[in-house]
Formats: structure tokens, C-alpha cells, sequence
């Protein structure tokens, strides 16, 4: 199986003033390219990869709470995805070593190295709140060296661990899966190119909020409890050939942890701000979309004696009046979306976040003339 790295785009798109009714008719509201969303792209797929198109809305209120992700830290918690900063540590360094082997005068070979190995890198900023890895596989396979499928690919894997050290100096073990891979901690696949992965957020917030920074990052290679098990083709396979010869230029196991990203989080939540967010597979879009969205905009005061018009499915935000009660120039209470541009008109001289409210009160207005 070839290994192939995959990416998601990500965005917030800031869509209104707020608070408003919502997206119309939900998955049929976003569209990208110009081209609507469909069900079949925002569903589980039957091979177990995530959604093409994964979308989440906020409405614009005052308290809305925060988009969330959940992150690896052994448990459930969350972070928001709108209230981070990001850096880049850079450390590109090849954890361990490629397999190899010793030989004699006779080329036989008399110990094998299945390359053991660890990196340590430091997160100085105490404030930091999550850190995701991104790792490179360049080259991850085994060839067979003899019988029919003599010089083809077969697979080889690459079992690692993840272990972060705060103040109180205690390694942290993390559970980390590379997507597509069916176990945690390890790689297995083929790769002959640059194949690149990114780990989930790693939660580096302690219980009740207390950090421990700042933190030693290790990231060992390891080897499997059968060594061997590491590529598909060993040693015992060998039936034509001996079974010390060497094997050395026909397996490759590199890995190199390629940076760290440094997130901190910024406590907003965009009140009053209507938000959609977006997560969309980078093969299915390569760049960046156009993206638009069919809301239910603005809530708005209505008359007393009013109704929005609403069908089954949708409603079309014109106003209906009760003429058996006159309008006497009194509105709701609460508020709700309309077509109708007087209300709109209205909210909008009077409104003292987004409006002419400073200048403009209810009572230099007539309902009655407005409309």
C-alpha cells in the first residue's frame, strides 16, 4: 500500500453581523466554486477516510461558543479552532538510523542495526497550549530478492513514540496516529517519496488549565518486539538464498521529524460576528475555493400585528399582518429574520453597535410614515 500524504484546508469565513437565523437549508447552503456542496461529500466515505467537506456554523451571539477539535492528551478535551496563534519550529532531523548491517571478508552478514534512535527538541514558550508534529517519510520499503517477485515493492513500517516533558520533568507518553494507518504509533506502508504527516493537537494544558512549561519534545524509533517484523520481506522468507545474506540496499526505514507547531490560544470567540467554518480536503480542491453560503441573515424587530411567511422546508421572510389586529406602532420583543426593508431600514438607524443608534433614537421615528 502506497503511502500518500493528505492535507485539509482550513477556514473561518466571518459571514455577518450577528445574531442571525442561520444557514437556509443547512448542507444545501455552502458552496464552493460556485457549485453546491453535496451530501455525498460531506459523509464518511467507505474506505474510513473522513469527509471531503466538513463544515460547522455559529449564529452570531453574544456568548456562541468557540469551534472545536479534540486533541491527543489521553482524554476528551477540546481546543477552539478560532483562538489560536501558530509558530514553526524547525528541526528536520532523521530520528534514529536506517536499517543497516555489519558483513565480513566473506560478505556475510554478522549483526544487523534496526536503527534505534531518539530526537529531543525544546518548547520554551510557557504559554503554548498545543503542539502538533509533522513528520517526512522519504523512503519506507523492503525488495524482494529473489524468487518471481525478484526487485518489487513490498511494505515496511516504522514504529515510533511521542513523549513530552514539562516542568515537573516526567516523559508524557501520547498515543499518535498517522492518518490512513490502522495502528497508533506506527507507519506502515510504502513510500518513495516524500510522504509527510501531521499529528493531531497534543494538548499541553494540565488539569484545570495549569501549564508546566516550558517542555522537552522526544521522538524515538523503536524497534518492534520481533525486529524483523519492521519489513514484510525477512529473513526467514529466504528460500533460494542464505539466510545471513545481506539485505541492507534492499530495505529503507527513514524518518525524519521534519518541525513542531506552536499553538497558543487567544480567548475570543468573535461575539456578535456570525461564523462558518470549513474544513476541505486538499485533493479535492487544491487551492483555496471560492466559497458562499445561502443564510437567513440579520434578526431584526418586526411589528407587533406581523407573521414571517413560512413553508415547510424554508420560509421566505416577507411579512404577513393580522389585519384583524391594527397596528398601533408597537414591535416585538424578541427578534426575527425578514425580507421585509422596512424592519431592515429601521434596525439599521437605530442600531447602536452597527447602526446610526447614537445619533438616531425611537423616538425620531414613526413607524407609520416608514412604511
Amino acid at each position: 500500500m502506497a503511502l500518500n500524504s493528505r492535507t485539509n484546508l482550513k477556514i473561518i469565513d466571518a459571514i455577518c453581523e450577528g445574531p442571525i437565523d442561520g444557514l437556509a437549508e443547512k448542507h444545501k447552503s455552502v458552496f464552493l466554486n460556485e457549485t453546491l456542496v453535496t451530501r455525498k461529500q460531506l459523509e464518511d466515505r467507505d474506505d474510513g477516510v473522513p469527509p471531503l467537506v466538513v463544515y460547522s456554523d455559529r449564529d452570531g451571539t453574544r456568548g456562541q461558543p468557540q469551534f472545536e477539535e479534540t486533541t491527543l492528551n489521553g482524554g476528551d478535551t477540546t481546543t477552539s479552532l478560532n483562538e489560536v496563534t501558530t509558530t514553526i519550529i524547525s528541526v528536520n532531523e532523521q530520528v534514529g538510523r536506517n536499517f543497516s548491517e555489519e558483513v565480513n571478508e566473506s560478505n556475510e552478514v554478522i549483526s544487523r542495526d534496526y536503527g534505534e534512535g531518539n530526537v529531543v527538541r525544546s518548547v520554551t514558550d510557557s504559554e503554548a497550549a498545543f503542539v502538533q508534529l509533522v513528520f517526512t517519510v522519504p523512503k519506507l520499503y523492503c525488495v524482494a530478492p529473489e524468487g518471481l517477485a525478484r526487485g518489487q515493492l513490498f511494505y515496511a513500517q516504522i514504529k515510533f513514540e511521542v513523549a513530552i516533558q514539562g516542568r515537573d520533568g516526567i516523559y508524557r507518553k501520547f498515543d499518535v496516529m498517522a492518518e490512513g494507518q490502522d495502528d497508533s504509533n506506527v507507519i506502515k506502508g510504502i513510500s518513495t517519496s516524500q510522504y509527510q504527516f501531521k499529528t493531531a493537537p497534543i494538548n499541553l494544558v494540565q488539569y484545570k488549565g495549569v501549564r508546566k512549561g516550558p517542555y522537552n519534545i522526544r521522538v524515538k524509533k523503536l524497534e518492534f518486539d520481533d525486529a524483523e517484523k519492521a519489513f514484510e520481506i525477512t529473513r526467514s522468507d529466504l528460500e533460494e538464498l542464505p539466510k545471513n545474506t545481506p539485505l541492507a540496499n534492499k530495505r529503507a526505514d527513514t524518518l525524519i521529524w521534519s518541525s513542531i507547531i506552536v499553538s497558543k490560544r487567544i480567548r475570543t470567540n468573535y461575539p456578535f460576528t456570525a461564523l462558518v467554518h470549513l474544513s476541505i480536503d486538499s485533493e479535492e480542491y487544491n487551492t483555496l475555493p471560492t466559497r458562499a453560503y445561502d443564510v437567513r441573515g440579520l434578526k431584526v424587530r418586526i411589528p407587533s400585528n406581523a407573521i414571517v411567511r413560512r413553508t415547510k422546508d424554508r420560509t421566505d421572510g416577507s411579512l404577513k399582518f393580522d389585519t384583524s389586529v391594527p397596528f398601533n406602532g408597537a414591535l416585538k420583543k424578541g427578534k426575527e429574520w425578514t425580507t421585509c426593508p422596512v424592519c431592515c431600514f429601521y434596525d439599521l438607524l437605530t442600531n447602536r453597535r452597527y447602526g446610526a443608534g447614537d445619533f438616531i433614537t425611537c423616538e425620531n421615528l414613526s413607524w407609520v410614515d416608514l412604511i
